[in-house]
């Protein structure tokens, strides 16, 4: 079982976004905390306005956030393949001049966290604001056998503002053709 951390990826003509408007704990979503139950209905990305002339709408897009920010077809994708406790959480794309350019997008919130980083063999920097948290590594090692065998997408504790992906569905996800898709090998992963 090999892992990947999902990556977006900007091609030419699509946009990015800034940061999630309108939800005061965002920082919630970082850390793999359910929101849905609070979660208001008129949260809002804007196109970021360093790239002017990109508007076209990725099935994955970039955002200030890096949070995992997907269309209606690559939620639906996820939601039957996945394998994760995750919340779909609704938000608006607006464009350059502030007009909805899309509602249909969603936040996926992955639920699913494992205590999988093999801290002995890893190179970690400890986060000196959350002592709990990694800030980052030279080198990152997975113990793979504290995964369970069905997850297909997770995060891991004390890193959770990155996404995992089994590899098997990293494949399927690229040959399904999604755009702003990307995935880093962990072997040799530093951050």
């Amino acid at each position: 079982m090999a892992f990947a951390f999902w990556k977006t990826r900007t091609a030419p003509g699509t946009c990015t976004c800034t940061a999630l408007q309108g939800f005061d704990e965002e920082h919630r979503i970082a850390y793999a905390q359910p929101v849905a139950d609070r979660f208001p209905s008129d949260t809002s990305y804007k196109m970021s306005d360093e790239r002017p002339n990109d508007i076209q709408l990725a099935d994955a897009i970039a955002n200030r956030d890096n949070y995992l920010l997907v269309s209606p077809a690559l939620r639906a994708f996820l939601e039957a393949e996945g394998g994760a406790r995750a919340e779909f959480l609704p938000t608006q794309i607006l464009n350059h001049k502030g007009r909805v350019a899309s509602d249909e997008y969603v936040i996926v919130n992955v639920l699913d966290v494992h205590d999988a980083i093999d801290l002995d063999r890893s190179e970690v920097k400890w986060n000196n604001i959350d002592p709990d948290k990694i800030s980052w590594f030279d080198e990152l090692v997975l113990d793979e056998e504290r995964i369970p065998a069905d997850c297909r997408m997770l995060r891991l504790q004390h890193f959770t503002n990155r996404l995992l992906v089994r590899e098997d569905l990293a494949d399927e996800i690229r040959n399904q053709g999604f755009t702003g898709v990307s995935f880093v090998a962990t072997e040799g992963f530093t951050r």
